[in-house]
């Protein structure tokens, strides 16, 4: 249950830096315009579908990345943290 949460976490960590000015966002750049809709939605468009890939992905890093994948989720998984507190209590839409 724990790994759920730090994956989701994570995933919505992915997608605040995926936003404008943020250190993935050139990412969501390329999906945005080299990818079919569809396919883009997992990678950088819909938190929800994100699970799948991303999901995937960390998973495997928490489990089989060692100690530098356990630290990268876990970084993620702060941002998403981070991002959620600043969307509820400081009450900012767009960071």
């Amino acid at each position: 249950m724990i790994t759920i949460i730090i994956i989701s976490l994570a995933i919505i960590g992915i997608h605040s830096a995926m936003q404008v000015g943020g250190i993935l966002s050139p990412l969501r750049q390329l999906s945005e315009k080299y990818l079919p809709a569809k396919i883009a939605m997992p990678v950088s468009e819909c938190i929800p579908c994100m699970a799948s890939l991303w999901g995937t992905a960390l998973y495997l890093l928490i489990n089989y990345g060692g100690i530098a994948g356990q630290y990268i989720t876990y970084i993620c998984a702060i941002s998403g943290v981070l991002y959620l507190i600043c969307l509820t209590i400081i009450n900012k839409h767009e960071l």
